[in-house]
């Protein structure tokens, strides 16, 4: 049987919201040709209408009207629908690190705790079983639609506590992250991008990495190649410069701590990964942005911006 490749979808959160909605005419289709994905951040997503099932890796549980969807980041999944009619959704993508970080600047550690929680589990909620969550999810697409006066300040403190509630709803979830990727096979590559996601600031060797996956490092290299279309030390590049991004758009620190932070040996190392993957250096990168004129580039075959 031939492999199912994954697409890592990658979207850039701005930094005054730390989350974007995918809204409107263009998510009333037909879902079904969409490849097994996974992006880098949290996705929500909400099911106006339609029926069908999502594939969380290769599991498949059904979705329904007024279903909400919870897709941590690093976690392979797409939806196929099972009935004629166009089905009809809308996403939120959040930077949730960010986001709680700002919520509980005072508190980082807690902070990390949700996040974890957060991000720990892949899980459905089907419609009619939280109104609460529904409600609030709902109120956001229409704040993000409206764009009325104050409304940063209202998708802020609605969002936060969609959030609270999903990590209290996780809990009560059957954890269907590694159960379904292990069935998938992509269960050791997940566990890799999940240890690159905590340790992309420290030196990060092919032999520590084929460990962790319980492989040799050519089958390895060969394994993480045929999931993801891109070899592991282009997508460790890939991640420690989307962690420089983020520390250029949120702090004054020089390119010289910043590519000690974002775990490149030399600065030098640093300036030429970060042209490559965005086409400016580190500085004019930071000048675009404030600018708002920054825009990611399509880094790779299996790398694509957005959906």
């Amino acid at each position: 049987m031939k492999k199912e490749k994954v697409e890592f979808r990658y979207y850039e959160i701005p930094s005054d919201m730390s989350m974007i909605a995918l809204l409107g005419q263009d998510w009333i289709q037909r879902y079904g040709n969409d490849a097994m994905h996974f992006h880098n951040c949290l996705e929500i997503g909400y099911c106006y209408y339609g029926q069908g099932k999502m594939y969380f890796g290769q599991r498949a549980v059904d979705y329904g009207t007024g279903c909400i969807t919870v897709i941590p980041k690093n976690s392979p999944h797409h939806t196929k629908q099972t009935n004629e009619e166009p089905n009809r959704w809308e996403y939120l993508f959040v930077d949730s690190e960010t986001f709680l970080q700002n919520a509980y600047h005072g508190a980082p550690k807690y902070a990390n705790v949700l996040d974890r929680r957060l991000n720990g589990k892949m899980f459905l909620i089907p419609g009619g079983r939280d109104s609460e969550a529904e409600m609030l999810i709902r109120l956001i697409f229409e704040e993000m639609r409206n764009k009325d006066r104050l409304y940063k300040h209202c998708v802020e403190g609605m969002l936060k506590a969609l959030l609270l509630k999903i990590i209290r709803l996780v809990g009560d979830s059957k954890d269907l992250a590694k159960e379904s990727a292990a069935a998938s096979g992509y269960g050791a590559i997940l566990d890799v991008l999940n240890y690159i996601e905590d340790h992309y600031m420290e030196e990060l060797r092919m032999e520590d990495l084929a460990r962790l996956s319980h492989m040799s490092i050519s089958n390895f290299r060969r394994k993480f190649q045929s999931c993801m279309n891109t070899a592991p030390a282009e997508y460790i590049n890939l991640v420690r410069v989307e962690k420089a991004c983020k520390m250029l758009r949120m702090t004054e620190d020089g390119v010289k701590e910043i590519a000690v932070k974002s775990g490149f040996c030399t600065t030098e190392t640093f300036i030429r990964n970060f042209k490559k993957l965005t086409g400016l250096s580190p500085l004019q990168w930071k000048k675009a942005e404030k600018q708002g004129e920054t825009n990611l580039q399509n880094y790779n075959v299996t790398v694509l911006k957005g959906w």
